[in-house]
């Protein structure tokens, strides 16, 4: 099978991060999985945002500057209701002016779910529950309600976090129901893969330690590997397909399509 193109918050080079119109168009030029962060509102309902808070990404620093905390505005601070009305764009103010919304997780379920019955694909989703501990310490729970979400039928969702620990939880709770991706931006030794190997489906370690040997000694146990994040560098791209990565976290999700080889790797668990 070819390695795997992930939509990295949709086709953020293009569309708002973590919004309907970037998931719709990372499925819409190929990719295989649509990539998104997921945190827990005051209410508790799953929405697609990467940070903590909102005004990164939203205009939620003009609309809502009287609830600025500890310099941010906090999505555990908003309702559901006060975050659908803000406005999202890309950070930097790149897509401001648009009137694209922050989508719940179910929204984005929703729709890869429409466009795949449209296309006859399948593609999947691939979800990061952002700082499990912080949530727990606000009396939030944000891998118990991505568990819930995750286990809809109609469409494949992996979970994926730089905290292992949530990852356990999250096989504890289900078991192997889900496939997991334990993300890592420090060098992993031999006695981490082995015990990841025993419960994770993959490992998704940041580019700049990708090489030849870590695929081999993640292959070697049944691991993929998924590196992250590459921008717009098909060269760059091209060269990790070389090295047997299994996939490649990508904000244009066009250029990997692009640059992805045939019969990619073929160690790890890709059944």
């Amino acid at each position: 099978m070819a390695p795997l193109v992930i939509a990295h918050r949709g086709a953020s080079a293009h569309a708002p991060e973590n919004t309907l119109a970037a998931f719709g168009l990372g499925h819409e030029v190929g990719a295989d999985l649509i990539e998104t962060d997921v945190v827990l509102t005051r209410d508790g309902y799953l929405i697609c945002l990467h940070d903590l808070w909102l005004e990164t990404t939203t205009d939620a620093g003009e609309r809502f500057a009287d609830r600025v905390r500890d310099g941010h505005v906090w999505a555990a601070d908003l309702t559901l209701e006060e975050v659908r009305s803000l406005r999202a764009w890309g950070r930097d103010g790149r897509f401001r002016g648009g009137d694209e919304r922050v989508p719940t997780f179910d929204e984005l379920l929703g729709l890869v779910a429409r466009l795949n019955a449209e296309s006859g694909r399948s593609v999947g989703v691939i979800a990061e529950p952002k700082e499990p501990a912080w949530h727990e310490g606000r009396g939030l729970d944000v891998v118990g309600a991505l568990v819930e979400a995750a286990l809809r039928p109609e469409v494949e969702v992996m979970v994926q976090s730089f905290d292992h620990a949530a990852l356990r939880r999250v096989r504890d709770l289900v078991g192997g129901s889900l496939r997991l991706v334990a993300l890592t931006d420090k060098p992993v030794v031999d006695a981490e893969l082995d015990e990841l190997a025993a419960w994770c489906w993959g490992i998704g370690p940041a580019k700049r330690l990708v090489d030849g040997l870590l695929v081999s000694r993640a292959h070697e146990r049944g691991l993929v590997v998924i590196p992250w994040t590459y921008v717009d560098d098909e060269s760059e791209m091209r060269a990790a397909f070389a090295l047997g990565v299994d996939g490649v976290f990508v904000d244009d999700p066009r250029i990997g399509v692009r640059a992805r080889v045939e019969g990619g790797s073929v160690g790890g668990r890709r059944g």
